[in-house]
């Protein structure tokens, strides 16, 4: 009974007790951790880039070898037959395949993070090589999943601080932009294999 009512008059005198405790800041390597991709979201889209190499492949088993020593243009209807043959095993592919509704989200907070660290990332990423439609009288790259990217339209640079910041692919296909949107490049089938629009902030 004593041990309580002293317990009861501790807290009494204690105007700390019962307040709620105040909020916490969360710490800056914490924010860039949630900033990140976790392994699992990365190893979910690794599967699905995987799922489109194994399309890809087959596609190429259709197609004539390309000689080592090919001319530029053999090269071209190769890139143009791989292309067609693609289309033709994802005739029924649409926009949030490959960067799904649960891993968009995480893209845009790696590209509004990493990009807000310095204007400079943001203002190579919308300008260096970002085909506007003004190059030589060009049209922009049609955005859509499919859809060719012109080979004469020039290629956007990713600041190598972004691309340390997002799942590594593998060699046949890269990131790129197109305005504001992410694309997923086949980068010999000259193929627009999906994208995130207004990635860019």
């Amino acid at each position: 009974m004593l041990d309580a009512l002293m317990l009861t008059f501790a807290l009494a005198g204690d105007p700390a007790a019962g307040a709620a405790a105040p909020a916490q800041a969360v710490p800056p390597d914490r924010a860039a951790r949630r900033a990140r991709m976790d392994q699992e979201e990365i190893e979910e889209f690794l599967e699905e880039v995987e799922e489109y190499l194994e399309h890809r492949s087959k596609a190429r088993e259709e197609l004539p070898k390309l000689k080592d020593k090919a001319e530029p243009e053999d090269v071209t209807a190769y890139a143009e037959g791989l292309a067609d043959n693609i289309r033709e095993r994802r005739r029924g592919a649409k926009q949030g395949d490959i960067f799904t509704p649960r891993l968009a989200p995480a893209f845009r907070r790696i590209f509004a993070r990493e990009l807000a660290r310095t204007g400079h990332d943001r203002k190579v990423v919308l300008t260096e090589g970002n085909p506007t439609g003004d190059e030589e009288r060009l049209p922009a790259p049609k955005v859509a999943v499919n859809a060719q990217y012109i080979p004469a339209a020039p290629l956007s640079t990713v600041p190598p601080t972004l691309l340390l910041a997002l799942p590594t692919l593998p060699e046949e296909v890269e990131y790129r932009f197109v305005g504001r949107s992410l694309i997923l490049r086949d980068s010999v089938a000259n193929l627009i294999i999906d994208f995130i629009p207004n990635a860019v902030p």
